[in-house]
């Protein structure tokens, strides 16, 4: 120790007084001092309070104070200065006793001080320099506890609790760490099963003297929490290396082994799924080699998992159907894909199949491989093949068939004309009467041939359309100059209410004609008396047309049914005549243009059958604009 060391003295015997400064005085090594004195405790408080000393000597005999309290006193001022205490032979229980109150030592006062007081000074000195840096030590390690997230404990042999952290104190229901002092665990809130555990493996820990012990176990915690803990305990040794103690620390898991648990329930439900799935699974890494698949995928292939381990995922597919799954560039583009192509089977037989392809990334954005879901359609491929051919062969047949009755009906008709006209004789009006009712029946069944031979032509895409600009108010016209005197004969009046402002829109007026003439004739059909209105509207981007009619109207659960083919609905008992096919004729010509036919009826009151036309549109096949939904709502 080196430099000055400064002593204040309380002390009110000038002789013990001389003696000390006489005793540090002579003293130059290993410090020398400087003595400064106070009378009484009063005047040493107050030197205490305005100057930094080094160490204090102190009488407990002081004429404003005495014994124990006066190292009080002092404590209270200045509780960082080393306290030697001066008391004679007969006090020197009291010397102890200022210790503990805070006191650094005591001399007794006499020839021992010649000897002494110099090294009881520099002890002190050391004592409270140690006792500054263990008090830091361990508020370090106080803060340190307290900041710990995990519970950390520790018990004495006999396991009694000789201190904790706040986590800890929480979980045992104590309102701090001071409270678990000379408790054991049979003072905890644990259930009786776990204290035993507890106590038990404390025993294994110190009795085997292990490094470390480390089990997850369950815990009851104060506020009634079931919670499971990962706990590590250790012995705790003295300087001896004899077991003291355990040490333990645990942290609440409870969260995440619930989730490990739904984690392991997840794949539990994941791969009974993935293997027992009708449909072929493969996954591939960022190599597009075969990592993984299920069963159903070696049935799929006909191979074994010798077959499939890392596979080239190419070598799967024939090369023209590897190319076109190449040009959707799945893998860059990074999207779920789907597609029709074929695969090979390990006996090189080729099968049509159904992929959902999806690629996987990491939380880079980097694709680490891909993953797909196939099914075998090959049968159905071969369904679908055969279905198209009856079809064409019905469309062939249907088309043939009405072409071969046109041309005797033709000439029927004509026969019958003639016949009436007196070309094979005067005819009787009975006669007459006989073939009106056989043109009317042949005409009839001219428009049957004729709606049958439209519809198979819409339904095959063999339609043709002659799209141009038009007025959809002159072909309204054009109807009603024709069928407006069919009507009034069944005492209906046919009336137009029709915006003269409506642009050009573009349409097959052929088309058009028939379905406005399908739809007057349906109104017609039931409609005894009243008025059939046609009208027009701009709505949004299109126009609406409307048949209004005065008729019987129809069932709400028969509207659904309306547009569907060989459908004809009655009213009634009452039943029409016909195919079943104008309404049906009507619907695809009208979506053939890009628009949209519906029907609003009440049962007794009328029914109105209206239908859109975009105002622009490029070709026959566009798709209704969505401007066509917010007209009809």
């Amino acid at each position: 120790m080196n430099g000055e060391i400064k002593v204040l003295q309380i002390d009110d015997d000038e002789i013990d007084v001389l003696l000390v400064k006489r005793v540090l005085g002579k003293c130059t090594k290993p410090a020398k001092f400087t003595v400064e004195s106070a009378p009484c405790l009063a005047d040493g408080l107050n030197l205490l309070k305005t100057k930094q000393y080094d160490v204090l000597l102190l009488d407990l005999g002081l004429p404003d104070s005495n014994g124990i309290d006066t190292v009080q006193s002092v404590c209270k001022v200045n509780s960082n200065v080393p306290i030697v205490v001066l008391t004679g032979l007969e006090n020197e229980e009291t010397g102890l006793e200022a210790i503990k109150s805070g006191a650094s030592d005591y001399l007794v006062k006499g020839p021992a001080m010649e000897t002494s007081l110099v090294r009881t000074a520099l002890y002190a000195i050391e004592r409270k320099k140690v006792a500054e840096k263990l008090h830091e030590s361990q508020q370090m390690l106080q803060l340190v506890m307290n900041s710990i997230p995990q519970a950390i404990f520790w018990k004495d042999r006999n396991l009694t609790y000789l201190g904790c952290n706040p986590v800890f104190a929480r979980h045992a229901g104590l309102s701090s760490p001071e409270g678990v002092i000379g408790k054991t665990d049979y003072d905890m809130p644990w259930r009786k099963e776990e204290t035993e555990s507890y106590r038990q493996c404390d025993q294994r820990v110190m009795e085997n003297n292990t490094d470390e012990y480390h089990i997850i176990e369950p815990q009851l915690q104060a506020d009634g929490k079931q919670a499971w803990v990962d706990t590590n305990k250790v012995p705790l040794h003295n300087s001896e290396g004899n077991v003291v103690g355990v040490l333990g620390a645990y942290e609440d898991v409870t969260e995440r082994r619930q989730a490990e648990r739904a984690l392991q329930i997840a794949e539990e439900r994941y791969r009974t799924i993935f293997e027992n799935s009708a449909v072929a699974i493969m996954m591939a890494d960022e190599q597009e080699q075969l990592i993984s698949w299920n069963k159903f995928t070696e049935q799929l292939l006909g191979m074994t998992k010798d077959d499939l381990h890392l596979k080239s995922v190419q070598s799967l597919y024939p090369a023209d159907a590897w190319d076109k799954i190449r040009t959707h560039e799945i893998r860059q583009k990074g999207i779920q894909h789907h597609l029709e192509t074929q695969m090979l089977k390990k006996n090189g037989e080729v099968i049509e199949v159904d992929v959902s392809l999806s690629v996987l990334k990491d939380p880079d954005g980097r694709v680490t491989g891909s993953i797909g879901v196939i099914r075998d359609i090959t049968d159905r491929k071969e369904a679908d093949k055969k279905i198209k051919e009856a079809m064409d062969l019905k469309s062939q047949f249907i088309s043939t068939v009405s072409h071969e009755l046109r041309t005797p009906l033709t000439i029927i008709k004509e026969d019958i004309a003639l016949i009436m006209d007196g070309a094979a004789g005067r005819v009787k009006s009975k006669q007459k009467e006989i073939l009106q009712i056989a043109q009317r029946n042949i005409d009839r069944l001219a428009r049957l041939i004729n709606d049958v031979l439209d519809f198979q032509k819409l339904q095959s895409g063999r339609a043709k359309f002659n799209m141009q600009d038009n007025n959809i108010n002159s072909i309204i016209e054009t109807v009603y100059s024709t069928m407006a005197g069919t009507v009034k004969k069944k005492g209906v009046e046919l009336q137009l209410a029709i915006d003269n402002t409506l642009p050009k829109v573009i349409f097959d007026s052929d088309k058009m004609i028939q379905v406005l003439t399908n739809l007057v004739s349906n109104a017609m059909k039931f409609t005894d008396k009243g008025s059939i209105t046609i009208s027009t509207r701009k709505i949004e981007n299109a126009i609406r047309v409307s048949v209004i009619d005065t008729g019987c109207g129809m069932k709400q659960e028969d509207l659904p049914k309306l547009f569907q083919q060989f459908q004809q609905l009655g009213s009634g008992n009452r039943k029409t005549g016909g195919t079943g096919l104008g309404l049906a004729i009507s619907k695809d010509i009208v979506e053939k243009h890009g628009g949209k036919i519906w029907v609003e009826s009440e049962f007794g009151k009328g029914t109105t059958m209206h239908f859109l036309l975009p105002i622009k549109v490029s070709s026959c096949e566009s798709e209704p604009a969505q401007q066509l939904q917010q007209a009809q709502n």
